[in-house]
């Protein structure tokens, strides 16, 4: 069968004679993406973009998804033509739509499916086998948070689980080991549960049947069962990944591993990893890398495959129990100006109560500097606070202190500190630390006049002797004079 020739018409005025409107919009549709190929290849120039972004401060960002735009253009006109042969315009809008989505969804759902197979590879290696009986003492080892990429298991050192265990009496004791190659990042905790009135605060239950969890002291005994939470570069994945342009882009991972204390193969065994999957809809976006830019990358999102937390882990090793009653446990609220919750007031000051021979660790000051930046906000700050501030300003332990500073000063505070601040500035000298001391001559320079007032003659009296700080304790006896 011959081809139809086209039908040309005359237009209405002048004369001319017109191609059809088909031809037209084709020919329009050329030109746009001819356009925008141009822009796309431009832009896949090393810099231009980058340079295009702070020309224009910012202005420029819809220029940068040309790329996309032609590749999304491209389809729909490809689609248009294969399903329009017939001339039809609705078969040529729902080619180009299905072409379109084709190319939106495709490549995620491709990604999302390779995902999924290395899912199935990382839970083939899984172990799992439940305690009878079950462990009575724990110990965790969990790299320190700030020095890799991934979040550690816990949001803090013995969080929910840990707690759980111990209120639940599954558990007699927890030590949490934080690791670092850096000495001063490293720290061994233990935990302990509590009861009635042994609890500065109550984390469950009221009264005599109040529970809360407190740092004890380490006896380093064995524990039981052994947890290792490990982090896991890219190159512990090369097995399990693949090479194909829209696979998982598998970046780091964590596993747990638990071993009862003496045995060689573990009790629980499982990995998780995460992965740059593909997005949907499918995006191409030039590529930067800070105040460089250069190519085309495609826009993936960070997913976790095979996830992986300890309640998982503790209720496949029978701690399930525990497990229930972690779900009620309150983690603390978000907002930095609410007063601290009780599993703070309680780690801050069993870490105060620990005996004078043990050092404090780095989680210890912690735990005291968390408390510290929730009372902050606390106004007025209630006498157990009151307390507890001056023991932590007198505290030999503590190697920095937050900002204690800012309550020192406190109208319900100062009263009470002055005398022990004063001690301080009379008996050690001031160095260059962020010590007691220096906190103390910060308090005295930001404290008011009628609060130093009824320290006249002892601020007069080490101004004018040949104590260690008599040069510093002379500017405050200059305010009051």
């Amino acid at each position: 069968m011959r081809e139809r020739a086209p039908q040309w018409r005359r237009c209405r005025y002048k004369g001319q004679i017109t191609a059809p409107p088909s031809r037209n919009s084709d020919l329009k549709s050329k030109w746009l993406l001819g356009a925008l190929a141009t822009i796309a290849l431009l832009l896949a120039i090393p810099n231009i973009a980058a340079v295009l972004m702070m020309a224009t401060l910012g202005l420029g960002l819809p220029l940068l998804g040309a790329g996309a735009v032609f590749l999304y253009g491209l389809a729909a006109l490809g689609g248009a033509r294969l399903f329009g042969r017939t001339g039809r315009r609705s078969l040529r809008l729902l080619g180009g739509g299905l072409a379109v989505l084709a190319v939106a969804v495709a490549p995620g759902a491709l990604s999302q499916w390779q995902a999924r197979v290395l899912e199935q590879k990382l839970r083939a290696a899984d172990v799992a086998r439940m305690l009878q009986p079950l462990a009575k003492t724990v110990e965790l080892r969990e790299p320190f948070i700030s020095v890799l990429p991934s979040a550690p298991f816990e949001t803090e050192p013995c969080g929910r689980e840990c707690r759980a265990l111990l209120m639940s009496g599954e558990v007699e004791w927890v030590r949490i080991i934080r690791q670092a190659t850096q000495a001063d990042l490293e720290s061994a905790t233990r935990f302990r549960m509590a009861a009635g009135a042994a609890c500065p605060a109550a984390e469950a239950g009221q009264g005599a049947e109040a529970r809360c969890v407190l740092v004890a002291p380490d006896n380093r005994a064995r524990a039981e069962l052994i947890v290792d939470a490990t982090f896991l570069g890219r190159a512990a994945f090369a097995d399990d990944r693949s090479s194909a342009p829209l696979a998982p882009n598998v970046r780091y991972g964590r596993r747990l591993t638990a071993t009862m204390q003496g045995a060689h193969d573990p009790v629980f065994a499982r990995t998780e990893a995460s992965a740059d999957v593909v997005t949907i809809p499918f995006l191409v976006w030039p590529s930067s890398r800070g105040m460089s830019s250069g190519g085309y990358e495609i826009w993936r999102v960070r997913q976790t495959i095979a996830p992986l937390s300890l309640a998982q882990m503790f209720g496949a090793l029978g701690y399930a129990r525990s497990m229930e009653l972690a779900k009620t446990l309150s983690q603390g609220s978000a907002n930095i100006h609410d007063p601290p919750a009780p599993e703070v007031v309680n780690r801050a000051v069993s870490a105060l109560d620990l005996p004078a021979n043990v050092a404090f660790n780095r989680t210890h000051l912690e735990f005291v500097n968390r408390w510290i930046a929730r009372v902050v906000w606390t106004k007025p700050l209630p006498p157990q606070g009151v307390a507890l501030v001056r023991r932590i300003l007198l505290e030999p332990r503590m190697a920095w202190f937050g900002a204690l500073d800012r309550l020192l000063t406190r109208p319900e505070v100062a009263p009470s500190l002055l005398p022990d601040m004063l001690d301080l500035l009379e008996t050690r000298k001031l160095t260059a630390a962020n010590d007691a001391t220096r906190l103390s001559l910060i308090a005295l320079r930001g404290a008011s006049v009628s609060q130093l007032e009824p320290h006249r003659a002892r601020i007069a009296r080490m101004a004018a002797g040949h104590g260690p700080n008599a040069d510093a304790m002379r500017e405050i006896a200059a305010r009051l004079r």
